[in-house]
C-alpha cells in the first residue's frame, strides 16, 4: 500500500472537493490508439499491404493470386484507461491476413471450370499491462506484490482501478484463427440452359487462450472485522458518505484483505489435474469445425424475355471439437442439465419430484477419452431449393419493364468460436475459481498463496454450491434455416433513371438460442401465497416451517411468539423484497442464502423441504439474465423463430454527364423472440412463445440516399473549357458526393424493476391507462434531455397495501407513471403477475446522418493519378440520442444520458496506378 500511495499524484484541482480534505487531479492523457481487450474497438493504428498477381498460363488457363496483410496496434485496458496519470495501459496487436488464388480453365467452348482456394487468418493479441513483453509490462509487474513467485492484483476500496485495472486479471487474450476454403465450380452451357454445379470445403480453426484470474486478485475490505469508531458520534458532523469513505480509507491503509480469487483449469484430456499459475499461465482452447456444401443450378432461357433459375444446395456443418480433448458436456448429454429433478422439460416445476441424479460432466470428442461421442448429433439433411424468374413484360415499352420474383432457402450452421468458448471453456468440472475469505483479519503481507483447488476435475458441483453456471447443447440441436422470397418490378424512365418497387420476405426457423432452465418456481410450492400473506401482515405456516429454530432478527422462530413471516419482515434484505413485491428475488434468496445456517440453501434443509423446492437443478445458481450467460443452467437449442416483411421503393440515376444518384425507402417489420441476449430472458419461461415481439434491430422506416457529381469545370465541361493548361489542371476533375441516412427509432420496452414472476427484473409494467405507442419525443430541458417530458413519476399506489408491521412499508420504493393531469398510466405488476404493456411498445429517438465528400484527382501520367479526398462526417453536427432510461422505478426514468454525432473531418491522399 505504501508503494501504491507513493504513485498517487498530488492534487492540482481545488475547484472540486471540500476545500480542505479533498481535491481533484486533472491531467492530459495521450493515447497511441485506444482499443478493447477483444480487439473490437474503433480507434487503432493500421498498416495495410496489398498484392495482386495475374498470369495467363496459356489461352485456356488463367491464374491469379491476391493477398492483404494488416498490422494493427493500440493501447487498451479492459476497464478503460487507468485512473491515475502514471498508470499502465494494456496493448492490443492484430495481424489479419487474406490470401486467395484461382485457376480458371476453359475446357471447351461450352465448358468452364473455376478452382479457388483461400486462407483468411485473424491473429489477435490483447495483453494486460503486466503481461506486456516490453518495458511497460516489466514496470507494471514490478508494482504488484509477489507471494511465493505468484504476483497479485490488488483492488483497494477507496481508489480502485488506479494504475493497473484489476479487470485486467482476464484481459490477456490471444488467438490465431485460420479459415481454409477450397471450391470448384463447373459451368456448362447447352442450348437455352446454363448449368452450374460445384463443391466447397471449409476448415475453421481457432487456437486461443486467456488468463482468467490465473494472476490472483485480492479485494481489500473489512472481511470479518468490523470497523468501529468512525461515525457521527465519535466525529460530530461527519456525514454518512464521508463516514464510509473514512472507513474505506482505513481499510486500504491497513491492507485488510476481504477475499482472494485464483483460477485453475485442466491442461488437456490426458492431464486431469487442476493447474494454475505459475505451473499453467494460459487457459487454452483449440476449436475446430469442418464444413462442406454442394450445389447445382440451371439458368433456363425459356424465351427471349423470360428466364427461370432453379437449383438445389446441400450444406453440412460439422459438430465442433476441441483439439486438447476438453470438449465438455453433462454426463449423458443435455438430459443431464436437469440434475436431481429429471431429464427433460416435463420435470420442470415439480418440487419434490426427484427423477434424476446430480449433474456431473464428461469430456467427449476428438482427442478425449471418448472420441466416439460428440457434443450433439450431426445434421446431414440440409437440402435447400431455390427458384427465381426474370420476365421482361411486353407492356409500357419493349424491354422497359422487368418483373422479378424468387424463393430460396439457406442454412446457417457456422458457429462463432468466441461464443462457443464462452459457453464451455469455464464449465465447472474443467475450470474453477478458488475463492478464499479469511475468518479473521488478514493483511496483504500474509496472503496464503497458492490457493488449493476446492474440488477435483469432472467432480459434480455439490448441492450446497448454488453459485456456478452450466451451459450445454441440446443433443438434437440442428442447423437453423432461413427462407427468403421476393417480388419486384423495375421500369426504365428517360434520362437514365429507373424506378423499382419490391416486396421482400424472410422467415427464420429453428434459430439458435439459450433456454434458461433454473428459473425460480413461486407457484406450485406455495411461495407466492406465503409471500402475499407475509406482505399483508399475516403469518405463513410455510415460513414457520422453513425458519423454525433460526434467528432472522427477532429471535429463534417458534411459530407462535416469533413467526417466520415476522422474522422475514424484520430482516432488512427480505423486508425490501416483501415491500416491493419482488417475489422472484425473494424465492432466489431462499434458495441460495446461507443466512442463519452457514450453508447455501440451508433454509430448505432446515424446513425439511426438497432441494428442488425452488429451482429444477439446485446445484447451480438461478437465472440472472445478461449476455454473459445469465447464470444458472442454460440449454442451447433451437427455440427461435423470426419473420421479416418489407416494401422497398428505389430510384436510381445511372452515371451520365458526371452525375449518379440513388434513393431508397424501406417500410418493414421484424418480429421474433427477445433478441437482446444470446440467452433468452423470457418474461414468462412457462410460455416462451408469448415472448415474440419486434426485434431490436427493427426500424419501421428507413431512407438512404447517395449521389455524386463531377463539377462542370475544365476541358469538355460547361465552364472554363478553354482555360490555360495549368488552370485546367487546377479546376478539372473535382467530384462532390453525399450520403444521407434517416431511420425511425428502434423499438424499446418499458420495464418494471420488480421481480414479480421470475427472479429477473425484466418485467414490463401494467397499463393502468392508455399509453400510446407514439409516446416519447426528445425534449431539451433545463438540466438535460428527456424523452417523456409530459409524464410524471409518483409513488406506486400499491404501497398502501404493504403492512406497517416491522416497518415493512418503510422499504417500499416502487414508482408509477402518470400523465400531466395526474391520471395513472403505468404501475408495477403485483406479485405473481406479468406486466400487461407489450414488449417493444414504443419507438426510441430516430437517427439522421449526412456525410459529404470532396475529391480532387490529378493525372500524373497515362496510368497514374494523384487523389486528394476530404470527408465531412455528420456535417450537420446533429446529435443522435441514445435510448432513455426505461425503468419506471428509476429516478432517472425518461432521461437520455448519451448521444453520438460529433462532426468529424478527415483528409486522405493516395496515388492510383
Amino acid at each position: 500500500m505504501q508503494a501504491t500511495i507513493a504513485r498517487m499524484a498530488l492534487p492540482n484541482d481545488f475547484t472540486v472537493g471540500d476545500g480542505l480534505n479533498t481535491a481533484g487531479i486533472r491531467w492530459v492523457r495521450r493515447f497511441d490508439g485506444l482499443d478493447l481487450a477483444n480487439g473490437n474497438g474503433e480507434f487503432s493504428n493500421r498498416d495495410q499491404y496489398n498484392l495482386r498477381f495475374d498470369h495467363n498460363l496459356n489461352a485456356n488457363h488463367k491464374f491469379s493470386f491476391s493477398g492483404t496483410r494488416e498490422s494493427d496496434w493500440s493501447m487498451t485496458s479492459q476497464a478503460g484507461p487507468p485512473n491515475w496519470p502514471n498508470g499502465f495501459n494494456g496493448l492490443v496487436t492484430k495481424a489479419p491476413t487474406v490470401y486467395t488464388s484461382s485457376l480458371v480453365s476453359t475446357l471447351s467452348p461450352t465448358l468452364l471450370n473455376e478452382f479457388r482456394g483461400g486462407l483468411r487468418t485473424s491473429v489477435q493479441d490483447g495483453r494486460a499491462p503486466f503481461d506486456r513483453s516490453d518495458s511497460v509490462g516489466a514496470a507494471a509487474l514490478a508494482t504488484m506484490p509477489d507471494y511465493n513467485g505468484i504476483p497479485v492484483l490488488v483492488n483497494p476500496l477507496e481508489f480502485a482501478q488506479n494504475f493497473i485495472s484489476t479487470a485486467g486479471a482476464g484481459s490477456t487474450r490471444h488467438s490465431v484463427s485460420p479459415l481454409y476454403t477450397f471450391t470448384d465450380t463447373l459451368s456448362w452451357t447447352q442450348g437455352r440452359h446454363a448449368f452450374k454445379g460445384g463443391l466447397e470445403f471449409r476448415f475453421e480453426h481457432s487456437d486461443a487462450w486467456n488468463t482468467p484470474s490465473f494472476i490472483p486478485v485480492a479485494a481489500l475490505g473489512a472481511g470479518s472485522v468490523a470497523v468501529t469508531g468512525i461515525d457521527g458520534t465519535t466525529v460530530p458532523g461527519l456525514s454518512g458518505a464521508n463516514q464510509t469513505a473514512a472507513r474505506n480509507l482505513l481499510i486500504d491503509l491497513a491492507g485488510s484483505v476481504n477475499s482472494v480469487q485464483q483460477g485453475y483449469t485442466i491442461p488437456n484430456a490426458k492431464n486431469l489435474t487442476y493447474e494454475g499459475y505459475p505451473q499453467l499461465t494460459k487457459n487454452a482452447s483449440d476449436w475446430h469445425q469442418n464444413e462442406s456444401s454442394a450445389f447445382f443450378k440451371d439458368d433456363w432461357k425459356v424465351r427471349s424475355d423470360l428466364t427461370l433459375n432453379v437449383g438445389v444446395r446441400w450444406e453440412y456443418y460439422g459438430v465442433p471439437y476441441e483439439g486438447n480433448g476438453k470438449m465438455v458436456r453433462p454426463l449423458g448429454g443435455s438430459s443431464g442439465l436437469w440434475g436431481i429433478s429429471g431429464t427433460s422439460f416435463a420435470d420442470m416445476y415439480q418440487p419434490g419430484r426427484l427423477n434424476g441424479a446430480l449433474t456431473s460432466v464428461e469430456l467427449v470428442g476428438k482427442n478425449s477419452q471418448q472420441p466416439g461421442k460428440q457434443l450433439y448429433k450431426d445434421d446431414w439433411n440440409n437440402f435447400s431449393p431455390a427458384v427465381g424468374l426474370s420476365w421482361s413484360v411486353p407492356w409500357l415499352g419493349k424491354d422497359k419493364t422487368v418483373l422479378r420474383a424468387g424463393y430460396g432457402m439457406n442454412y446457417t450452421g457456422s458457429i462463432t468460436f468466441f461464443g462457443f468458448d464462452t459457453a464451455l471453456n469455464r464449465t465447472p468440472g474443467i475450470f474453477q475459481y478458488t475463492n478464499y475469505t479469511p475468518g479473521t483479519y488478514l493483511s496483504l503481507a500474509n496472503i496464503p498463496l497458492p490457493l488449493a483447488p476446492v474440488s477435483q476435475p469432472l467432480q459434480a458441483v455439490p448441492l450446497t454450491d448454488r453459485t456456478q453456471t452450466l451451459e450445454s447443447f441440446d443433443n438434437n440441436r440442428v442447423d437453423p434455416y432461413i427462407q427468403n422470397w421476393n417480388f419486384g418490378i423495375q421500369h426504365q424512365l428517360p434520362g437514365n433513371f429507373t424506378v423499382e418497387a419490391r416486396y421482400l420476405g424472410s422467415k427464420g426457423t429453428k434459430l439458435w438460442g439459450g433456454i434458461p432452465l433454473n428459473d425460480v418456481n413461486i407457484f406450485e410450492n406455495g411461495i407466492l401465497d406465503a409471500f402475499n400473506v407475509t406482505r399483508a401482515g399475516g403469518n405463513a405456516p410455510l415460513f414457520d416451517q422453513m425458519l423454525r429454530g433460526l434467528n432472522f432478527g427477532l429471535g429463534a422462530v417458534n411459530g407462535t411468539t416469533v413467526t417466520g413471516s415476522a422474522s422475514l419482515r424484520q430482516n432488512t434484505t427480505t423486508r425490501a423484497f416483501l415491500a416491493n413485491g419482488n417475489v422472484g428475488g425473494f424465492a432466489n434468496f431462499l434458495n441460495t442464502t446461507s443466512t442463519a445456517t452457514n450453508v447455501n440453501g440451508g433454509l430448505l434443509q432446515n424446513g425439511g423441504l426438497p432441494q428442488n423446492f425452488i429451482v429444477v437443478n439446485p446445484q447451480f445458481g438461478s437465472v440472472g439474465g445478461g449476455s454473459s450467460g445469465g447464470g444458472g443452467v442454460t440449454l442451447d437449442s433451437n427455440p427461435g423463430n423470426s419473420t421479416y416483411h418489407a416494401m422497398e421503393l428505389l430510384v436510381t440515376k445511372r452515371l451520365s454527364h458526371g452525375f449518379a444518384y440513388q434513393t431508397s425507402y424501406s417500410w418493414s417489420r421484424s418480429l421474433g423472440e427477445n433478441d437482446d441476449d444470446v440467452v433468452k430472458n423470457y418474461l414468462n419461461p412457462r410460455n416462451r412463445a408469448g415472448d415474440k415481439a419486434l426485434l431490436g434491430f427493427h426500424h419501421t422506416h428507413d431512407i438512404r440516399s447517395n449521389g455524386s457529381v463531377e463539377l462542370p469545370f475544365g476541358p469538355n465541361r460547361a465552364f472554363m473549357g478553354n482555360a490555360p493548361g495549368w488552370v485546367s489542371r487546377l479546376v478539372e476533375r473535382w467530384q462532390f458526393g453525399s450520403i444521407l441516412g434517416w431511420s425511425s427509432g428502434a423499438p424499446l420496452s418499458l420495464t418494471a424493476a420488480t421481480s414479480t414472476f421470475t427472479q429477473g427484473t425484466g418485467n414490463t409494467p401494467v397499463a393502468a391507462g392508455g399509453f400510446p405507442k407514439n409516446s416519447g419525443s426528445v425534449t431539451k430541458v433545463a438540466n438535460g434531455v428527456v424523452y417523456f417530458n409530459s409524464l410524471q413519476q409518483i409513488a406506486d399506489p400499491a404501497g398502501s397495501s404493504v403492512t406497517a408491521l416491522q416497518g415493512t412499508n418503510s422499504s417500499f420504493s416502487n414508482k408509477a407513471i402518470t400523465d400531466s393531469q395526474g391520471r395513472l398510466l403505468l404501475v408495477n405488476p403485483a406479485p405473481g403477475q406479468l406486466g400487461t404493456l407489450g414488449q417493444k411498445w414504443i419507438e426510441g429517438p430516430n437517427t439522421i446522418n449526412l456525410d459529404i465528400d470532396l475529391i480532387k484527382r490529378v493525372k500524373i501520367r497515362e496510368r497514374k493519378e494523384f487523389e486528394l479526398r476530404i470527408d465531412a462526417l455528420n456535417v450537420l453536427n446533429h446529435p443522435n440520442f441514445a435510448a432513455p432510461t426505461l425503468n419506471i422505478d428509476s429516478t432517472s426514468f425518461g432521461r437520455i444520458t448519451a448521444a453520438t454525432g460529433n462532426r468529424t473531418f478527415r483528409m486522405s491522399a493516395r496515388v492510383n496506378f
